[in-house]
């Protein structure tokens, strides 16, 4: 869903989505939740942490992802992540 889409189905401006998703902001409970209703999903679940992508396999292949990476790729990869942490 793009950024257009959730502005649309969450009835919130598209300056809003531009700005939760460039980290300009961090958006109120009531912002994430218009965004939940707007993907089909519920509160509980965007803050539940029990999806595949945090398995101890899931973490392995991370791992073994990043292992494989050269020197100056792990630290692009750092720095990308720093960005949107």
């Amino acid at each position: 869903m793009d950024n257009l889409s959730v502005s649309a189905e969450s009835k919130l401006s598209q300056t809003t989505i531009s700005n939760i998703f460039k980290r300009n902001n961090q958006p109120s409970l009531p912002t994430v939740n218009a965004i939940c209703d707007a993907c089909g999903i519920t509160l509980a679940q965007f803050f539940t942490e029990n999806d595949t992508a945090n398995s101890p396999n899931a973490k392995s292949e991370l791992d073994d992802s990043v292992a494989a990476l050269k020197e100056d790729q792990r630290e692009a990869l750092a720095a990308f992540i720093k960005t949107i942490v």
